[in-house]
């Protein structure tokens, strides 16, 4: 698929949020990039494998989850990305396989860089500019479940969707309560207090 310009600059946009670059860097960068559409279901990565591709959603959202056995109603969501987020699992820093899966929760459209084109890139820039995402999206794990641990069910619902308030439009309410460590029944009944 022929790279627009308009969505190459969305994902400079989207990483110069992380670290200010160079017209050489930023060039570079956008000759390397690849975008496809993907539909809703796509699994980007799954457990156990490695990450050899860094995306960025230019729309859509994917999530990311364990499986405890095969059935689908044994899982658990450990986060989400939405529109203009970099999806990176954490052990691709560390070249682990990935300890959950990655999958789209709508049809999206999406850029990579393959880890061969990163490694391809001799500028110390990269360097910074991944520590700083790795950094970024550690702060907001943490913080995420220092809430589940502080917060009552309420706040943490009422934050939620404060933050994404079309997500029930294209994430499942099993999926959200996973993720914010209660039962589906309670988002139902959150849902019908919130009107």
């Amino acid at each position: 698929m022929p790279n627009s310009s308009a969505d190459i600059t969305q994902i400079i946009n989207i990483i110069e949020h992380f670290l200010p670059l160079s017209t050489s860097f930023k060039r570079l960068f956008g000759e390397m990039l690849h975008f496809e559409f993907k539909q809703q279901g796509w699994y980007l990565l799954n457990q156990k494998e490695h990450q050899l591709k860094i995306w960025f959603l230019i729309n859509g959202s994917a999530r990311a989850f364990k499986k405890y056995d095969h059935s689908r109603s044994n899982e658990q969501t450990l986060w989400f990305w939405f529109k203009n987020e970099i999806i990176i699992n954490p052990k691709f820093y560390d070249n682990l396989p990935s300890s959950y899966f990655i999958e789209l929760l709508e049809d999206s459209h999406l850029a990579y860089i393959d880890i061969t084109s990163l490694q391809a890139i001799d500028d110390p820039a990269i360097i910074q500019l991944l520590a700083k995402i790795r950094m970024h999206y550690e702060k907001l794990s943490t913080r995420h479940y220092e809430h589940i641990k502080r917060k009552t069910k309420q706040q943490l619902y009422d934050d939620f969707l404060q933050g994404h308030p079309d997500i029930f439009n294209h994430v499942k309410i099993k999926d959200v309560a996973s993720f914010l460590g209660m039962a589906a029944d309670t988002i139902y009944k959150l849902r019908r207090k919130s009107g």
